[in-house]
């Protein structure tokens, strides 16, 4: 039922907000890829697997918001700002729709809130290589995605990683 949902939400978009999302993640499915001939034909043809690979890709090497723990109050604040600043991208009314209320989505926000306090639970009883891995991967994948050569914003992810991990694409909806 919330799949069925979820494709008549994203039925009712606008072609503008279709083709931008379709391309945001190819694009950063084509940056995924590592210069693989045969994975960026497969991202350019199929839709679905660009958004498997965007999808994927930052929680396998654990590199996403949700394994990122912040090293100082300092960096704490800069990555849930960071945080706060992607989710306003997502929804920029500011105001999330009600048809996310309806009874097929029923349960889905309590079941990705436990699973979100989980994740940082295991996060944050790694074993201190897991931990340094898992910062560098999150700068490393903050640095190919959105550092666009700027050596600013790379200095900024290799130094605060949680920074680095609270980076999304420009949609939210893959």
């Amino acid at each position: 039922m919330a799949a069925l949902s979820a494709a008549f939400r994203a039925g009712q978009r606008t072609s503008a907000q279709k083709y931008g999302d379709y391309f945001e993640a190819r694009r950063q499915a084509t940056l995924g890829t590592h210069g693989c001939s045969y994975e960026e034909a497969l991202v350019g043809v199929y839709p679905r697997v660009a958004s498997a690979m965007v999808m994927g890709q930052a929680e396998a090497t654990k590199s996403c918001v949700r394994y990122g723990t912040p090293g100082s109050p300092a960096e704490a604040y800069m990555a849930a700002s960071v945080d706060r600043q992607m989710k306003e991208r997502a929804v920029a009314s500011g105001v999330y729709s009600p048809a996310c209320t309806d009874g097929g989505a029923s349960g889905e926000a309590e079941a990705k809130r436990v699973a979100a306090l989980a994740t940082r639970f295991r996060a944050g009883h790694q074993s201190p290589l897991a931990k340094a891995q898992a910062k560098y991967d999150a700068a490393a994948y903050a640095r190919l995605h959105f550092g666009h050569g700027c050596s600013y914003e790379e200095a900024v992810f290799e130094r605060y990683p949680a920074v680095a991990a609270a980076m999304r694409p420009s949609t939210a909806r893959y």
